[in-house]
């Protein structure tokens, strides 16, 4: 075995930096202790984020091999977005470059509620807003196609879809979070890796 694959809390962080000085969980760490090994993240995962996780389990071209899988491979995540849907297709292709590069994103709704609380029941709860009510939401599935740049999810939820990720505290609407973190018990970023469909060269095993 040379790699292995992990569903990552929300709330842990892959590894030890600088960073993440203040988190008390951190993945390699406590992969290192249960497979007294060590092990090398292949890919990123934000600290709020959920899911799939790959790791090589030695530092000899295994965790390169599994990087050039994952840039010929598909991620797909599931989140929850702020919102109901409100686009002409059940699947929106977001391509728009991040940072300069390139960016592909696919927006495939699964189900959406258009939300029953009634709005100014909400304003003084901070979280009132003349286009959705509250609990108005959409569950997606995202697929990520040979690109995975800095929150481009996120980014392109908020900036594109004008759904951003529930739970979003940096592309998102503080109010909402607030709401559903209270009335929801939504306490964490709505994302999650669901899969990665990835290529399988005979070095991995």
């Amino acid at each position: 075995l040379n790699y292995v694959c992990v569903n990552k809390p929300a709330g842990m962080t892959v590894h030890r930096s600088s960073g993440s000085f203040g988190h008390k969980h951190v993945l390699s760490t406590t992969l290192k202790k249960q497979l007294s090994r060590k092990c090398y993240p292949a890919h990123r995962l934000d600290h709020r984020t959920s899911g799939a996780m790959l790791l090589a389990l030695d530092d000899s071209g295994i965790c390169a091999t599994l990087q050039s899988c994952l840039k010929e491979g598909t991620k797909t995540y599931m989140a929850l977005l702020r919102g109901y849907w409100h686009h002409d297709s059940d699947t929106v292709m977001v391509d728009s470059p991040l940072d300069g590069k390139v960016a592909t994103t696919r927006f495939t709704k699964l189900a959406t509620h258009i939300g029953t609380t009634d709005q100014k029941d909400n304003i003084d709860s901070g979280a009132f807003s003349s286009k959705y009510p509250p609990d108005a939401c959409t569950l997606v599935a995202c697929t990520l196609e040979q690109t995975g740049r800095t929150h481009q999810i996120r980014r392109h939820a908020a900036g594109v879809l004008h759904q951003p990720v529930l739970g979003d505290t940096q592309h998102g609407d503080s109010k909402i979070n607030r709401w559903w973190r209270t009335e929801r018990g939504l306490n964490r970023l709505a994302l999650h890796c669901l899969a990665l469909d990835l290529p399988a060269p005979t070095t991995l095993h």
